[in-house]
């Protein structure tokens, strides 16, 4: 990853040379955001301050994961996530769909409306978005095993939120 901070810090992702995906590439070109200095493509939240770290944060249409709703099989929900302020209760099981209200995988618990062949997660007034709108990838958050807003990479083995610590170095010139 190439970063110029005479350019404000944008990145250049193109080139990974990692295994699986490349949860960077939507976020290449885009300014480093803090929660001082907001410089993501979000019109509507601080990235940042949603993500509790710093991070180059791409805009909504460049993830193009607009999906809140899912389809379930077997008991299980498919689909892209979405955040969902929530807390889990003694109700939810990991892996476990109870009584189509709510869904629950290893990051935490999704709160659903339902009819009978899908669901559609409530959202919040504040994080009215779809999970995945700042980036596929935030290595600088704070680690929080429950609300899916700290640390993440997109289809990192296991879960997407088993990141527990990062740590982000600056080489100097």
């Amino acid at each position: 990853m190439n970063v110029d901070m005479n350019k404000g810090s944008q990145t250049n992702c193109q080139k990974w040379n990692l295994p699986g995906n490349n949860a960077m590439e939507a976020n290449s070109g885009y300014r480093f955001s803090t929660h001082d200095q907001d410089n993501d493509g979000s019109s509507n939240f601080d990235c940042a301050e949603k993500h509790r770290g710093g991070w180059w944060y791409p805009d909504d249409s460049n993830t193009g994961s607009t999906s809140n709703c899912y389809s379930f099989s077997n008991g299980v929900a498919t689909g892209d996530y979405e955040y969902s302020n929530c807390v889990c209760s003694d109700k939810c099981e990991f892996g476990r769909l109870h009584y189509k209200c709510y869904y629950c995988d290893g990051c935490g618990c999704i709160f659903f409306h339902c009819n009978q062949n899908s669901c559609c997660a409530y959202k919040t007034s504040v994080y009215e978005t779809n999970f995945y709108s700042c980036g596929y990838s935030n290595l600088n958050g704070d680690y929080s095993f429950n609300d899916n807003r700290g640390i993440f990479w997109k289809d990192l083995y296991g879960s997407d939120c088993g990141i527990t610590t990062t740590i982000m170095k600056i080489l100097p010139r």
